[in-house]
Parts: structure tokens; sequence; C-alpha cells
């Protein structure tokens, strides 16, 4: 069997994730086509062609892609970064009428976990465990500190701030036009990867402790086949409806109390980990689009399998990227 398999951002690391993902498997055979919005993205050439995309924002961009995925006779495309995801949730019939799979989560979902404090209240409704969140015009209730400012619909640790007191909080208040204020929980960090089918079925949860963080990725981190944290994340992924690529983030203090953090409808940075203790995620969700069977073994993942990251480098002639 042979697939064309298209994926956007090519140069982000969750991309560049996914290529390896699909590349380091022997059961379907994979034509990659790589779209990105920079001729010099990595991910370009781990894949075997590639074509310039205009940013997500757009008034064409979903034209361009769509037309390219045609002309392509691409079979599956799997949209990598936030500000995409709800753009092509909403066109999922449009690609799906065209013999096009998308590997996304339905619009809903991304929306409610895209909105940080919706997902908080959503939490509150819903009896999961959540930091303490706070709006911009509720700042002056805050009398506790630490506490952790971001973004209403931020990524990553991108424009995350630490504030250790009140004059601090003054001082940032107008940092953001948008954003919240989270009571900081102090504990072990961990990504769970969960495996969903396209009807909303939770079949697994991956724990991954994220022992070093740099801009928001984990450097180094590990598998834990914890039954708690294995039961949270499949929970929270049931209770935000999830039937797409998902990572959850969450906090164990030191009492093992688990706080959810945030909840990603997408693949996220740290996926090579779980994918080298054996669960291939991207593979395993192309399977279900296209009806093909999932062995429980593909669901099973080593314990404690620990990773260090490092850098790789790829060199091109420059005439392979701008002619």
């Amino acid at each position: 069997m042979k697939l064309n398999i298209a994926i956007t951002s090519a140069g982000s690391a969750p991309a560049v994730a996914v290529i390896k993902s699909l590349r380091n498997q022997n059961e379907i055979k994979f034509h990659i086509t790589a779209l990105d919005m920079e001729a010099m993205s990595s991910g370009n050439f781990l894949a075997d062609e590639w074509f310039l995309i205009p940013p997500a924002n757009s008034s064409d961009f979903i034209k361009i892609v769509f037309d390219i995925c045609k002309k392509n006779n691409i079979h599956c495309l799997i949209p990598i970064i936030d500000e995409e995801l709800f753009i092509f949730a909403k066109e999922k019939n449009r690609f799906d009428s065209s013999g096009i799979k998308l590997i996304v989560n339905n619009k809903d979902i991304i929306k409610l976990a895209r909105d940080k404090y919706l997902a908080y209240k959503f939490c509150i409704e819903n009896n999961i465990t959540v930091p303490k969140t706070f709006l911009k015009k509720d700042s002056a209730k805050i009398n506790r500190f630490p506490v952790i400012m971001k973004p209403l619909d931020g990524r990553g640790s991108k424009d995350v701030v630490k504030i250790n007191n009140k004059n601090e909080l003054m001082f940032f208040k107008d940092y953001y036009q948008k954003y919240i204020i989270q009571e900081f929980i102090e504990g072990r960090e961990f990504t769970i990867d969960i495996v969903a089918t396209p009807k909303g079925e939770i079949l697994q949860a991956i724990p991954r402790q994220r022992i070093a963080i740099k801009a928001g990725m984990s450097y180094k981190g590990k598998t834990v086949k914890n039954e708690r944290l294995i039961k949270f994340g499949k929970e929270i992924a049931r209770k935000f409806k999830i039937n797409g690529p998902c990572n959850i983030q969450c906090i164990m203090d030191r009492n093992n109390h688990i706080y959810l953090i945030e909840v990603n409808p997408k693949f996220a940075a740290g996926l090579p980990l779980t994918v080298a203790a054996g669960v291939n995620i991207p593979l395993i969700l192309i399977k279900f689009a296209f009806g093909l069977k999932v062995s429980k073994k593909e669901l099973d993942f080593k314990d404690e399998l620990l990773m260090l990251r490092c850098w790789k480098e790829i060199f091109i002639p420059e005439e392979d990227v701008f002619t």
C-alpha cells in the first residue's frame, strides 16, 4: 500500500517528528509532501517534495493548500500548528468530499482547547482539577504568589511569565492585550500523548515526564507507565471529546495531586519519545482514517525509556532551495 501524505508547517518540531515517524516504519509506504511558508525549512528536505504556501491567516490559504493536494493526488493531509487547526477543521467536509483525509480534531474541540479561560471554565464544570485561573479584570483578587501569566490563546512557552509578587503583577498586567493568570503549581511536569479514533474512542494515553525543558519543548524526558496518569489522560481526552491528535500537559505536585495545565489538540514536539517507546501515533491515526486495523501491540509502550535530545544538521546546496 502506498499513500501520498501532505504535512503543513514542515519546519516545525512536531512536523519533523511526524515525518520521521512515518519514515521509520515498514507497514505503509508514504510519499511525503511538505508544505511551509519558508523555503529554508528542514522538513522540506526530509520530504519527497515540497511547496511554499502562504500564512494560515491569508485569504487564499485554504484554496492554495486544497489545489496543491488535488493536483498532487494527496490522500491525507496532516495540519500541525495551532494557527491552522481551526481553519482546516472548518473545511473538513470539503477535503473529505474530494477524497482527502484530514487528520484533525473537530472544530468545537479546537475552539474549546485554544481558549484557555474557556477551557478552565469547562474544567470547573466537569470536575477536572486545574490551577485557579483569573482574567485580567480579576487581577486585583490575586493575593498569593507566585503565579503564571500567559496569553489567552498562546502556545508553547511563548510569552509565558512567572510573576513573583504584586509589584511584578502590576508591571506585567498591561503586557498583553488578552491573558490569563494561573496559580503556580510546583511539581513534576508531564505530557500525555493521546491515541483517539475519529469517533472519539480513547484507546491509549502515554505519559512522558518533562525532565528538562527549553523554549517550551522537552529536551530530556522519559516515558512513565503510571496508571494514575494514564487514567487521568484518558479521562481528560474523553471529556474534551478528542478525536484526533492530542497531547495533555499536567503537573503532579508533592502530594501526588494531578493538575491539568493545557489540552493541546495537536501533535507534540516530544512525539519522537512516544514513537520510540512503541506507539507510532501518526501511523495509527492514518490507519484509522483509512479503516485499517490497529493491533493491541501497537498501543503498548516501553516504561522508563529516556530521551536525550541533540541537534542534527541538514546540508543543502543553495540552488536546491531557491530554484
